[in-house]
This record gives structure tokens, sequence and C-alpha cells, in this order.
């Protein structure tokens, strides 16, 4: 089911984190030149301090705005930037907007709106359920919004995530996300689904179905042996998902991957490439 237009909203870290940007421009940017139907996308939120790094050149859709803009504080980082994927709900002018960060990029060619959305209108959205043993983050949203734990429609998963504008400014007009991320140390998926979850919609809004792969970590990629025509060079990272470069059958059910490279210290240039050249392989098949 179409649902129109959406918007793609993706806040990018301090001018030290020029890694970030790279994949910005050349993985997730690129991706939605070469496999995004673009009529059915209204427009791109970059939410960052430095729009000079931000590639604007023959991308109309782009449009980029401080992090100041969309929330006063002086707060920065990864906290921040949760709280950024709430408040820019009032800059968004569609229904409906999908979060997600420099390292994701879409690997399905003609991606639109009927993809993230089941016949009777509901978004997918990765839904696991509660076996008592919830993280911290969800407890806190639970307190922070006064909804018990027990009260929730399962557990939503992480970026990225088609989020509901409306439901999106009614929590930030009601709560202070600012103050449950950082000082109530809750995230801002926690407080949405548990938000949903407390207006018994979250069920009603989406249907548990993943948008993203699932992710091979360190070791797991060198015993890949299922994989054999890849090359795993430089692709021992805690997101890089290596099934992207081979398996027809993951590209087709599959929006979405991530490439994450400081944690193992890799050469994030060499992996930028290798998806970009995946991302206009991909640009070429039905």
């Amino acid at each position: 089911m179409s649902k129109g237009k959406i918007t793609i909203v993706v806040p990018v870290g301090g001018e030290k984190y020029l890694d970030d940007y790279h994949r910005l421009n050349n993985n997730l940017l690129y991706s939605i030149d070469k496999l995004f139907d673009l009529n059915y996308l209204q427009e791109v939120l970059v939410i960052t301090n430095h729009p000079d790094k931000v590639e604007k050149e023959n991308r109309p859709y782009l449009k980029t705005l401080k992090d100041n803009e969309v929330r006063e504080s002086n707060e920065s980082g990864w906290g921040f930037q949760q709280v950024l994927k709430l408040e820019v709900s009032k800059y968004v002018q569609t229904e409906w907007y999908l979060t997600m960060d420099s390292d994701c990029y879409f690997t399905k060619p003609n991606v639109n709106t009927a993809d993230f959305f089941n016949e009777d209108g509901r978004a997918s959205i990765g839904i696991t359920q509660n076996d008592g043993d919830l993280h911290t983050w969800w407890h806190n949203s639970a307190l922070f919004l006064d909804s018990p734990v027990k009260n929730l429609e399962g557990c939503c998963t992480v970026t990225p995530v088609m989020m509901n504008r409306n439901y999106t400014r009614d929590l930030c007009d009601k709560y202070d996300v600012l103050e449950g991320i950082i000082k109530k140390k809750c995230t801002e998926y926690t407080l949405y689904w548990t938000y949903l979850s407390k207006l018994n919609v979250a069920l009603k809004t989406y249907i548990n179905k993943p948008i993203t792969y699932g992710c091979m970590w360190g070791q797991e990629i060198k015993n890949a042996k299922h994989f054999p025509d890849c090359d795993f060079h430089g692709l021992i990272c805690d997101r890089i998902l290596c099934a992207q470069f081979n398996s027809i059958e993951r590209r087709e059910t599959s929006l979405f991957s991530s490439a994450a490279s400081r944690k193992y210290k890799l050469d994030y240039k060499y992996i930028c490439d290798r998806i970009k050249q995946y991302i206009k392989q991909n640009a070429h098949l039905p």
C-alpha cells in the first residue's frame, strides 16, 4: 500500500567524524540517487552543524538543518542525535519519516513507499516479544512516561525506523524528550514505542516485518563459508553486512545495510567504495 511521499531524516556527527560524512555522501545519498524512486520522496533532512561537508549538488531533494534549529541545547553526541530524531518531527511535512544514520544505505532498486507499508496501511518494523529481561532503557522509558513495562506491545528495533510524525510531535509536545534521553537514560525508540503502547496504538500502527538485514559480527564474517564468492577483506566490523555483495535473494527482501569501521580501525574508504560499487550494480537490476 502506498502512503504517498515520505521524508528521510539523517543526523550526522561533529567535524571530527569525517568518515560519517564520507559514508553519507558516497553511500547513503548515492543510494538514494540510484535506487530510490524520487516520486515518493518529499525531502531528505540532514541535521548537521557542518552543512558544507554535505554534497548537495544535483540533489534538489536535500535540505540541511543545524542541531540548534531542531532543538536548542548545549548537548552533543550520540544521545543528542537521538533527541534530534524525535524533535525534527516539527520540520517534517509528510505523515511518515524514515530515520537513518550515515552508515545506512539502500540496497534494493526502485524503492518507494509501498516497500514500507502493509496492505492495511501499517508500517513495517521489527518487533521482538517481551521476555521479562528488558534493557534498562525500556524500564527508564516506562517510568518517564508513567506507563508500566507490562503494557509494552512488544519492543521495536532501532534505526532505520519509519516514524509517524503526528505521534512523535505529540510525544515531544507532552514530554521533554531531551530530559528523557540525556538525564533519564531513555532512547528515542524506547520513548517512541512506549508512548505508542501507552496509547494502545503500537500494533495498530505497525506490523512485525523488519526492513533491514541481520548483521554479521567479527568472527562470523571470517567463518561465512556459505558465501564463497565474497571478498571479505576489510569487512570485519560491527555493522557491515556481508551477504549483500552476492545474495540476490537478500537484495530482494531487504532494503538497508550498514557500515561502521571505527571499532576495528578499518579502511572505511575501501569499505565505502565496495558498497558504492554494489549500489551502482543494483541500480541496473529490475
